[in-house]
Order: C-alpha cells, then structure tokens, then sequence
C-alpha cells in the first residue's frame, strides 16, 4: 500500500512541476506583447488573476489524485472483503458436511443385519395378505349386511300394503308399496327368490283389476251436500195477481171495499193432480234440515266402513225426506235428487286380495338365507 500510494505521488509531483514550467513561458510574452499597447499600471492588477488562476488549478489536480488514490484503494479492499465472505461460506458448508456425516454414520451403526431385515419383511409380507384377507372378508359381509337391509325394507313394505288394504281399502297405495317391493326383490341375485316374485306379480295383477272406488272424494262430495242440504228453504206458493180491466165504481159500499182487501190476503188454489205440501214454521224447517244432514252423514260412515247397504239406505231416506216435506219442482230439491240417485248405485264393496300369503313367502325366503350360512359351516 505504502509503494503504491508513492508511485501515485510521484507522477502528481512530475505533472505538476510539468504545468508550472509551461504557464511561466507563457506569461512572459503576453507582458512583452501587451507592454506597448497598455500603460504600466495594468503590470500590477493581472499578476494577481494569474496566480489564482494558477493555484484553481492546482487544487483541481490535487482533488483529481486525491480522487484516483482513494479509488485505488477501494478496488484494493474490495476482492479482500469478497475473500472473507467466501471462506465464511465455506467453512459453515464444511460444518454443516460434518455433522450430516456423523448423523449418518450413526444411523449405519445402527441398522441392523441382514437376519433381522429379512425376518421382518417376512413379517410385513404375512401381515399385507392378513390384510387383504381381511379386507376381501369385510366387502363380502358388508354385501351381505346390505341384501339383508334389502330385505327387511321388502317385508316391511308388504306389511304396510296389507294394513293398508284391511283398514281403509286403499287400493291405489298398497299397489305402489307392492311395486317398490317388487323392485327390491329384483335387485336380489338369489334365484330362491321367484317364487316370491311369482305371488306378488298375482297379487299385483288382481289389485289392478278392482274397480277404483274414490273414497276421499265421495266423502268430500257428500260434505259439500250436507251444506247445500242445510240451505234449504220452505215450499212457498206463489200467486198470479188478476188484473181488471173493468174501472172501479166510484160509489162503492163500505162492504165491498172490505171483500177486496180480504180478497188480497186469502187465495184458493184449486190445482188437480199435484200434491198441495203444508206449510212449515222456522223450527220445523229446522228438524227436517237436521235429519236430511244426519242421512248424509251415516253416508259417509258408510264411505269409511265399506257398507253397501247403510250406503243405500242413507240415500233412501234422504230421498224420502225431500219427496215428503218439499216441492219437487223445487230446482235445488231436484238437484239433490239427481246426485242421491247418482251416488246410490256407486259399489263400495270391492274383494280384496290376501296378502298374508305373500308375507309367509317372503318370511321363509328370508329365514332360509339367514340358516343357509350356519349349515355351510356345521
């Protein structure tokens, strides 16, 4: 560093002694040039530009070596610095290569030899086909648990078609619960199985052919005609006012005008060959409108029970009361007329299928999967 630092002094010194030499020669002839031409007192005011012409110079040449020493020296220091990062590295690298060497050696120490690695991956081998065994016993099973569930949702099924069937008839539910245990048993790969099939295709065959009977519906029908029952009016007979074309007498009695207004309130009907109905008061009206409700009534109890006859009867009577107490040009008393003689010949009774025998087959069916895999095994 020291020789450098005085290699770069010298051409400083060789530069600057280079520089003043040459600026002295010239100022010599720009004073002999200028003398004839300026008077003498201009000698004393440029001597002083000059040399601070000369020492701004000299100072810009110091700052440019200054400038080009420390520079040097930078790019001296800096492969120093690049050096000593790098031997870092490496010795945190050497030390890192160490201890991974000593881990390793350790866990080689610690293998064990070739016996015990060859009984123990005998050992992982009988334990992968212990495992498969296992797994091929397991999806077995789990086939079998799922066919079971299968079956009970059949048998399940039927039980429900059959309460439905005994206890309101209802045609059109057990035949879909009949049709989605048919779909069940034939999901089934057991060919045991058709003879269950066999029974419910018959039972499903007759339910079927049954006529539809409503049973909702006629007793929503037989609601709204106990209402329009309850509105029924009295037979009122109406009248034709005669019409005179004849002026009253301006002299009449006093015993005429009082026939004329009587006349008004009373008339004779003489009509031959219809049936002149009495009049009836508000409470009578009454109780015939509540035993016309009551026969419609025991109709639809009828409805719910299936009762032919207590069906028929009902609208016998309720047909007896209309013709006894009201007009039969009546329009709403033939209305009600027309729609008890309608529902009168509709068949409640209907032969239903037995469907305890299907349940008995598909009970043994049932049973013999369940005892088949205990004798395989006795």
């Amino acid at each position: 560093m020291e020789q450098s630092d005085k290699q770069t002094q010298q051409p400083d010194q060789e530069l600057v002694e280079a520089v003043l030499p040459a600026a002295e020669p010239q100022q010599e002839p720009s004073t002999a040039a200028s003398e004839p031409s300026q008077p003498p007192e201009s000698d004393g005011t440029l001597a002083p530009e000059r040399r601070g012409g000369l020492l701004w110079l000299l100072l810009l040449l110091v700052l440019a070596s200054l400038g080009l020493h420390a520079w040097q020296w930078y790019q001296q220091q800096k492969p120093d610095l690049r050096t000593e990062r790098i031997q870092t590295e490496l010795q945190a690298l050497d030390d890192g290569l160490s201890t991974r060497l000593d881990a390793l050696q350790q866990q080689v120490r610690a293998l064990p030899d070739s016996q015990v690695l060859e009984r123990a991956q005998s050992l992982v081998a009988d334990l992968q086909r212990s495992q498969q065994a296992l797994a091929q016993r397991f999806d077995s099973l789990q086939g079998e648990g799922q066919r079971e569930w299968k079956l009970d949702e059949a048998t399940y099924l039927l039980r429900l078609a059959s309460l439905r069937l005994l206890a309101g008839e209802d045609v059109t539910a057990a035949t879909g619960l009949l049709e989605a245990a048919d779909r069940i048993l034939r999901e089934q790969p057991d060919s045991g199985i058709f003879a269950v099939r066999e029974e419910l295709a018959r039972q499903l065959t007759e339910l079927r052919t049954l006529p539809d009977v409503d049973r909702p519906g006629l007793y929503l029908q037989l609601s709204a005609l106990r209402e329009q029952a309850g509105r029924l009016q009295a037979p009122a007979p109406v009248y034709q006012v005669e019409q005179s074309d004849v002026p009253p007498v301006a002299a009449e009695s006093r015993w005429q005008r009082v026939l004329q207004r009587l006349d008004g309130y009373v008339r004779v009907d003489f009509k031959r060959g219809r049936d002149i109905r009495p009049q009836m008061d508000r409470s009578e009206l009454q109780r015939v409108r509540h035993s016309l409700q009551l026969q419609l009534e025991q109709a639809q109890w009828a409805v719910l029970r299936s009762e032919q006859a207590v069906w028929e009867q009902s609208f016998e009577q309720a047909e007896g009361v209309l013709a006894q107490f009201f007009e039969e040009d009546d329009r709403q008393v033939s209305v009600l007329r027309a729609r008890f003689a309608e529902l009168r010949g509709v068949n409640l009774q209907r032969q239903l299928p037995d469907l305890s025998v299907l349940q008995q087959s598909l009970d043994a069916y049932v049973q013999s999967r369940r005892s088949a895999p205990v004798q395989r095994e006795d």
